[in-house]
């Protein structure tokens, strides 16, 4: 039994492989094994570029399929990876296992989002607006004139706006409100 025919892709070599007349029939040559040999500083062409480059070539002969052998580089960067996320995950679990279960932490955060992605954080990175731009006299321009347009740093700064008066609105709840009140539990 003849190996199947191929386009072999191997580091630095690519090998176009056929057996005997069974695998090219139409050539009617005995043995055909063409090696394309590439140097290693040359910019390698994938076996997709070849295989295209064969097939305009040469229209009315079928095409061997592309064959790669297995990446073991990835492979073992993958097994060792996933061993030693599991390792961490193991370690570091009795730790942070409170931390994400913390409701203050959860609440923290989505306050945090809450103020960033309505003080315009995804308008910002749809439209991919500049951070800053200089006005008509050369300075940095902060907030954007007109309607429907504004800078990062406009974000970034009504955000921060809306943390300070978050946290003032809950040191007001938290220090002065009196020690039985319900409301006294939002913060």
């Amino acid at each position: 039994m003849l190996p199947r025919a191929g386009l072999i892709l191997h580091p630095g070599k690519m090998f176009w492989r056929g057996f005997g007349s069974a695998a090219w029939p139409h050539m009617a040559v005995p043995f055909l094994n063409t090696e394309l040999t590439f140097h290693p500083r040359a910019r390698m062409q994938s076996a997709d570029v070849i295989h295209g480059m064969l097939a305009r070539s040469l229209p009315n002969v079928p095409h061997p399929p592309i064959s790669r052998p297995i990446n073991k580089t990835k492979v073992a960067i993958g097994l060792g990876s996933a061993v030693a996320l599991v390792g961490v995950v193991t370690v570091a679990a009795p730790y942070l296992l409170p931390i994400i279960k913390s409701r203050n932490v959860w609440a923290a955060i989505c306050l945090v989002l809450i103020l960033v992605f309505t003080s315009g954080q995804m308008f910002n990175r749809i439209r991919k607006v500049p951070y800053v731009v200089a006005n008509q006299q050369g300075q940095v321009a902060y907030f954007a004139s007109g309607f429907q347009t504004q800078y990062g740093l406009e974000t970034q700064i009504i955000a921060a706006l809306c943390k300070c008066w978050i946290l003032v609105l809950c040191l007001l709840l938290h220090f002065f409100l009196p020690l039985n009140s319900p409301l006294r539990n939002l913060c």
